[in-house]
């Protein structure tokens, strides 16, 4: 119970600090676009980094804590 409770945070931990990442790519992606006077490509790859968030990435969180919940509901553990 300790590991499950262990991996989901370090899950969650993980997520938060991804989400930060992309949002201060996001920032300096803006910024870049600006200064340089290419902000439909900025623009763009902002688009890409939002579709790659939220079109994959919450899938796969959303399974894998399918996947955790699940393993404690069964009661059936791989440790003898």
């Amino acid at each position: 119970m300790s590991d499950l409770l262990g991996d989901i945070t370090k899950e969650i931990i993980g997520s938060f600090v991804l989400g930060f990442m992309a949002i201060v790519f996001i920032i300096v992606l803006v910024t870049i676009g600006e200064a340089t006077g290419q902000s439909t490509i900025a623009n763009q790859a902002i688009q890409t980094i939002i579709i790659l968030a939220f079109g994959i990435g919450l899938p796969i969180g959303i399974i894998s804590l399918i996947k955790f919940l699940g393993g404690l509901s069964h009661g059936s553990s791989n440790y003898y």
